[in-house]
């Protein structure tokens, strides 16, 4: 190797280097190194030239230059001749300590003529630090239905058994329910109090379209199960049942059936809630009762009698349909009688114990008929 000399670098101001190197001359030199000393600044190095004695080369792998950081020999950047000709750059983000600029040539003897160039990028003047304001509260996110359902199936509930038709009528319900959802959601104090059902006998028997517009209501509750807050509960846990035993009960039954049977249970087990209402002497208290349970707890009853073989995956777990249905209903009574609960849970028992009436009937029919 052959010390060349120190190069001071001014900011956009070219410096050339010259020279040749004989890589067979006896004193066996087969590289030139020069030592750049580069303006103490972020930016880059432009680096321009030819090597002459290399034009007929497409490509020469013997000669080239290589930038390195003079201290650790690392090395930023190498750059090969085509047909003789260099260029490149060396991009630098942090003000550069002192490079060499190596000029190898190990095959044949070279002359060169190299430019270097550096060009620095100006920092732009940080503003003075203004005391942090506190982040607005995130608004709360509107129901998607298809995301719910997505994490839902995934890591709450599943069955098993997929569908063996295109189960329209519990697609159509689900996209009725997150619709209505969606719509009163704002003003839902308002909607509940037209289309709620109540126990009070004479607002019931001068409107009595209430039994069926309730179970089209949801009110905008967060619940918090297993330690997970779960936004938008009421109507999420509804559409995640009617979705998961829906589908099947659809299929075996017949979609115009299933709608039948669907609005009959929620009819029904609006009935039993109120009736159990005025049994435990609540039934002149302005109470309004709205949601879909008491249907879907119907198409829960199906289910376990027409599917009672099926699989179920539950919070990670495998469970006979069955079991599943049976803990669910077992639980429900056991709430029935909490002075505390909030939940329509009679409306839920005789939905399914009417689903369950419903399903029998159904498998018996298609008993008589084989």
């Amino acid at each position: 190797m052959a010390e060349k000399g120190t190069i001071p670098i001014i900011e956009d101001v070219k410096a050339t280097v010259r020279g040749s190197i004989d890589p067979h001359d006896p004193s066996g030199v087969k590289t030139h190194i020069y030592k750049l000393i580069l303006p103490q600044k972020p930016g880059k190095l432009i680096v321009q030239g030819m090597f002459y004695g290399l034009e007929e080369y497409d490509m020469s792998w013997d000669e080239w230059i290589d930038v390195r950081d003079l201290e650790s020999s690392f090395r930023f950047k190498s750059f090969h001749p085509r047909h003789g000709r260099i260029e490149g750059e060396v991009l630098f983000t942090q003000p550069p300590k002192p490079v060499s600029l190596e000029i190898h040539a190990f095959s044949r003897k070279i002359r060169y003529e190299i430019t270097i160039q550096f060009h620095g990028e100006t920092v732009p003047e940080q503003p003075p630090e203004t005391p942090p304001t506190p982040e607005p509260e995130p608004p709360e996110e509107r129901f998607d239905v298809g995301k719910w359902l997505e994490y839902a199936l995934r890591k709450i509930l599943r069955d098993e058994e997929a569908p063996s038709c295109n189960p329209s009528n519990t697609r159509l319900l689900v996209l009725i329910l997150a619709t209505v959802y969606t719509a009163t959601l704002a003003s839902f104090n308002e909607w509940a109090s037209i289309l709620g059902l109540t126990p009070i006998p004479t607002v019931l028997i001068g409107e009595f379209y209430r039994l069926f517009t309730y179970m089209w209501l949801h009110a905008p509750t967060t619940e918090t199960i297993n330690g997970i807050v779960v936004p938008h509960a009421h109507i999420a846990f509804n559409i995640l049942f009617l979705w998961v035993f829906g589908d099947n009960v659809e299929c075996r039954i017949g979609h115009g059936k299933y709608l039948a049977y669907y609005l009959l249970c929620g009819i029904a087990s609006g009935v039993g809630e109120v009736l159990w209402l005025h049994s435990i002497g609540l039934g002149f208290q302005p109470i309004i009762i709205v949601g879909a349970s008491g249907a879907i707890s119907g198409v829960m009853g199906m289910y376990l009698i027409l599917f009672p073989k099926n699989h179920v995956v539950f919070l990670g777990r495998r469970l006979k349909a069955w079991n599943f249905l049976i803990l669910w209903f077992l639980g429900q009574i056991a709430l029935l009688f909490q002075t505390d609960i909030t939940v329509a849970v009679a409306a839920h028992i005789t939905g399914f114990v009417v689903g369950m009436i419903l399903g029998g009937a159904e498998k018996y029919a298609e008993r008589e008929i084989c």
